[in-house]
């Protein structure tokens, strides 16, 4: 996935929001690295969620509170609870649900895989300890053990790391422990880290001097601070999420501290119509692909027109390499990824010959979650105007996603009335 280094320096200028302006300057000082974006998100109650480029999705603290829980962009992948906010019902959620520290389960101590591996249906979540195999794209959650061995998950850092990006969530109670020597002997089983997030930090007096420490001792690049009033030098950002991505500065460096909105941007508008109509041509082109075998995905017609993969790779290609442009040329933790085939038949290598049809869908559902998950950043942009680092008005592209989902699909399905048209 390359970078386009030149875009980085002739649009960063290019913002309209002054909030946004401020975030551009702070994060400019660390390259995205080729990597993918992770999205994390603060909620109200100290819930956080983070996304990933897979798109798994893990939810951590929420509480009971279903409207909070409504707000998310979908069910959590995983769920990690506290015991003493675990709600009755779970229907919001999936089905790896862990309340942390639960002595009747093996959940009392976590370093598990969340994962799903190409043409696998469901997510697994498995002991590390227990790993077959090796997926570039699970998420490796470990708890840090704090105390004398009585286990208090309320005070319970968790680690989470995934696509090089590692994030250190500590709940607030972890402040509220009466020596900070054991968080300092737990923390010092951790190497550096990414961003350290934590929440209600304002219950001991000690808490910002220790997280002083404790940021300089895991160079972390960025702190999120569940509670940033009184903190002169936050960056504040206006909406709920962050984006971040493997660093290749190796530099130490003075953490920045963020401040997030716990109320996501809104998409409204000419805008939001526009890319309601882009999501539901991409979603009627899963539905036809999401039917078809490995083979009838390989299939070459004998007129020498393209595979159904090819069209599949070149839909989602196109939409991701247009979009991460433009994301890119704002928030710079977002690389430019250009997964776009070549364009002849002669030419066309798949990227991965042995995924179903049901994948290569789920592939264009991730090209679309990464789309909207960011699409904060074209909050102001003119619809007819061009947008940063693209050729493209941001009415034109959303009108053409639309138009070549529908037009590569149509072609497709025109491949099953084929004489030689694989039955499975």
């Amino acid at each position: 996935m390359p970078i386009m280094h030149k875009l980085r320096t002739a649009f960063v200028a290019r913002r309209i929001a002054s909030t946004l302006l401020a975030a551009i300057f702070w994060i400019s000082v660390s390259i995205a690295a080729e990597g993918d974006p992770v999205a994390l998100r603060k909620w109200p109650g100290g819930m956080v969620s983070i996304e990933t480029h897979w798109d798994l999705h893990i939810v951590v603290w929420p509480n009971s509170d279903s409207h909070v829980a409504s707000q998310l962009p979908r069910a959590g992948d995983l769920v990690l609870f506290a015991p003493d906010n675990h709600p009755r019902s779970e229907s919001m959620f999936r089905s790896n649900t862990i309340v942390v520290g639960d002595h009747s389960n093996d959940s009392k101590w976590i370093d598990h895989t969340l994962s799903r591996k190409p043409n696998d249906t469901l997510v697994s979540w498995t002991p590390r300890s227990d790993l077959k195999g090796d997926d570039v794209n699970a998420v490796q959650v470990q708890t840090l053990a704090v105390g004398d061995g009585d286990y208090v998950a309320e005070k319970t850092p968790i680690l989470v790391e995934v696509d090089g990006v590692r994030l250190l969530l500590i709940p607030g109670g972890a402040f509220a422990l009466e020596s900070n020597d054991d968080m300092r002997r737990a923390l010092a089983t951790v190497e550096k880290v990414d961003l350290i997030y934590v929440v209600d930090d304002t219950d001991s007096e000690s808490a910002p001097a220790f997280l002083d420490e404790a940021c300089a001792q895991l160079k972390a690049r960025f702190v999120l601070l569940g509670d940033t009033e009184e903190v002169r030098d936050a960056i504040r950002v206006k909406h709920n999420t962050f984006a971040i991505s493997k660093s290749s500065d190796q530099s130490s460096s003075i953490a920045k501290t963020i401040s997030l909105s716990e109320t996501p941007w809104n998409m409204n508008g000419e805008l939001a119509s526009l890319f309601s109509s882009m999501e539901k041509a991409s979603f009627d082109s899963q539905s036809v692909f999401s039917k078809l075998s490995t083979t009838q995905m390989n299939f070459r017609p004998i007129n020498g027109t393209h595979t159904p993969r090819w069209n599949a790779e070149h839909m989602m290609g196109r939409q991701l390499l247009f979009f991460s442009q433009i994301y890119h040329s704002l928030e710079p933790a977002i690389a430019v990824q250009d997964l776009n085939p070549k364009q002849m038949p002669a030419e066309y290598a798949p990227v991965h010959n042995d995924w179903t049809g049901a994948e290569e869908a789920r592939q264009i559902q991730r090209v679309g979650a990464f789309t909207r998950r960011f699409a904060y950043l074209m909050d102001g942009l003119e619809l007819d105007q061009a947008a940063p680092a693209s050729r493209w008005t941001p009415r034109g592209l959303l009108t053409q996603m639309a138009r070549h989902y529908a037009e590569h699909t149509a072609n497709t399905v025109k491949k099953f009335e084929l004489p030689e048209w694989p039955q499975e």
